[in-house]
């Protein structure tokens, strides 16, 4: 049996965008995974690498053999196919959107849009691509839920007769990793039943219990960071979602926050090269909520 995933109504004219601007594409699909039916919201296009970022990875490796600043991508521009895809630069993007979600949005999968040759000659590219993604993103997660779903959308659309073929891949199991054959569905958003409210109603809840947070303890250390001050979060779930699920949901924008804060303050200072054995206060970057481009809310 198919999995059902629901697209928002924009992604088909960003999708006609994508025809015209070039012979190929890849990106992200920005959604929500749920076990009866998947939600996709935005389509994101990896832009073409630039030459001042680095994956993860590569600045890892970087840091630890020279101890020097960040260093240069060697990359002029895009390839000639999406054979020559970089999965490590795809998995970089996905990282830096992810950094930019709100609570219960994730990337759910990827999607290319190439002629028929190409694409038919690409299978493995996405593939790594769809995996090194994964890696990415799993890599020091602190949020874990249970019955988590390890399925995520790979979505191919013929540049040639615009044709869509939506399939799910496993990336639970590297060993369980051929295509599924699942004929998943791409419809868009129904009128009925899960037609979105107009109306708006307002619950106040604890979902950080106060008698569970205790001191911390304190070992061995060559540095100590004290952080202080208010959060602002905010989630998206779909309409029957659980309150344990909106609650999931608010806990994971508030860690995905902080975390992503914390990680670009590290950046800037790696860079600067401060002592770091002075005691210094230091600003986080501030989070802005922006509207995007043919939604409706914030």
């Amino acid at each position: 049996m198919g999995r059902t995933v629901l697209a928002d109504e924009s992604i088909q004219a960003y999708v006609n965008n994508l025809f015209e601007a070039g012979q190929w594409h890849l990106g992200i699909i920005i959604g929500q995974l749920t076990n009866q039916k998947d939600y996709a919201v935005r389509l994101i296009r990896t832009p073409e690498p630039v030459e001042d970022e680095v994956s993860e990875e590569e600045e890892e490796e970087l840091l630890e053999a020279t101890k020097s600043k960040r260093q240069r991508r060697r990359s002029d521009h895009k390839p000639e196919s999406l054979v020559d895809a970089d999965e490590k630069w795809a998995a970089t993007h996905a990282k830096q959107v992810t950094r930019m979600l709100p609570g219960g949005l994730d990337v759910i999968g990827i999607f290319a849009v190439a002629p028929p040759t190409m694409m038919q000659s690409s299978q493995n590219t996405l593939r790594k691509v769809m995996f090194a993604i994964h890696k990415s993103l799993s890599k020091g997660q602190m949020v874990t839920q249970d019955n988590q779903i390890s399925d995520r959308i790979l979505l191919q659309i013929c540049s040639s007769t615009r044709k869509s073929t939506c399939r799910s891949i496993d990336v639970g199991d590297p060993k369980k990793s051929e295509i599924l054959d699942h004929s998943a569905t791409e419809t868009k958003r129904s009128k009925g039943k899960d037609k979105i409210q107009s109306s708006q109603q307002t619950y106040v809840v604890d979902f950080l219990e106060k008698t569970s947070v205790c001191d911390p303890v304190i070992s061995d250390n060559y540095a100590r960071v004290v952080m202080k001050g208010s959060i602002h979060g905010r989630a998206f779930v779909y309409s029957k979602a659980t309150v344990g699920e909106a609650t999931q949901a608010m806990k994971t924008d508030v860690i995905r926050s902080l975390i992503a804060r914390c990680e670009l303050l590290c950046e800037d200072i790696d860079v600067v090269g401060e002592d770091k054995k002075v005691r210094q206060l230091y600003d986080t970057p501030v989070r802005v909520f922006g509207k995007l481009p043919g939604s409706k809310g914030e």
